[in-house]
């Protein structure tokens, strides 16, 4: 995003830049915070038109929904925080901007993101969050929660999608190929629950933390029905690893104790155990996914630098 966001800003309010610079906000989508002359702080972030440029309304619904059920769980003001979005001139909430580029404006919300890179971050007041954004979305209209990315938690998919990419036989990597034949079945035999609404990018990233506690979380498009235990995995998993990638499981015992507290709940020793399968499920999925988008020459994922896709999926892969 360049100087463009200047335009584009104008099609929201009339208040003047003072401020922009670029957010480190996630591997998809591109966000630039925004301060103006009046002292308001915004967010303007571009929406991958690829994978959303055909949801926009189910986007916009689902965020509805979302807010909704915030008002209705009756939250304390201030003690959980659901992005405002902001609606354009002509009324809509996104911005269909020059080469098919698609923008959304939301007021900035003051705090710190937590994540895996964090030595100080707690791993029970993740959890506590993410149990407390679970027991707001009960509150949810599952009827009008559609997915946006109805496979994102579908190994079968990303395998199959694996098998399809023609690439070049010298960008394979022969050791990665492996672990993926020798795993593919147990990894696919690790069954979770669904029917829940979930975040379904429960990441540490995308939560905002306040003086020790999650009071919201950002990124909402890919609220989903799915599996509470899938969005468990995802937290863990950029939580509460080690420097090789390694679940550490004091931290994400301490996760999971949080998020009993707020979710309101208790988790059997079984489902604990399943938690911890599905975590290498989805470590294996990734890491699947990064290959996978490597061979096909990097269409989904952004790389801050040349072969930073492949050492990720390595990373990932290697050690199951």
């Amino acid at each position: 995003m360049d100087r463009s966001c200047f335009d584009i800003f104008s099609q929201y309010t009339d208040e003047n830049i003072e401020d922009v610079r670029g957010l480190n906000a996630g591997h998809i989508n591109e966000t630039m915070y925004i301060r103006t002359d009046e002292g308001n702080e915004y967010v303007l972030q571009s929406v991958n038109a690829s994978l959303y440029g055909g949801s926009l309304a189910l986007l916009e619904d689902n965020y509805l929904c979302y807010k909704a059920a915030c008002e209705t769980a009756g939250v304390r003001a201030g003690q959980w925080i659901c992005p405002e979005w902001i609606r354009d001139r002509s009324g809509q909430f996104f911005y269909e901007g020059k080469n098919e580029t698609i923008y959304r404006l939301y007021r900035y919300i003051q705090g710190d993101t937590a994540d895996s890179t964090d030595d100080d971050a707690d791993p029970y007041v993740i959890g506590k969050g993410l149990g407390t954004m679970h027991r707001i979305l009960d509150f949810c209209d599952k009827s009008r929660i559609r997915a946006a990315l109805p496979y994102l938690h579908d190994l079968s998919y990303y395998y199959e999608q694996y098998r399809a990419v023609n690439a070049d036989p010298d960008m394979r990597d022969e050791s990665l190929d492996e672990v993926i034949f020798e795993n593919i079945n147990r990894m696919l035999a690790i069954s979770v629950p669904k029917g829940q609404v979930i975040h379904g990018d429960a990441k540490a990233g995308n939560m905002i933390v306040d003086s020790r506690r999650v009071k919201g979380f950002i990124d909402l498009d890919t609220l989903m029905q799915g599996s509470v235990f899938d969005d468990l995995a995802d937290c863990i998993r950029s939580a509460c690893l080690d420097a090789k990638g390694g679940v550490i499981r004091e931290k994400a015992d301490a996760l999971i104790q949080g998020y009993e507290k707020g979710k309101e709940g208790h988790i059997l020793p079984a489902q604990k155990d399943l938690i911890y399968d599905n975590v290498l499920k989805h470590r294996f999925m990734l890491g699947l996914r990064y290959y996978t988008d490597c061979l096909a020459g990097n269409l989904y994922f952004k790389e801050n630098c040349p072969g930073e896709s492949l050492k990720k999926a390595r990373k990932l892969l290697t050690s199951i």
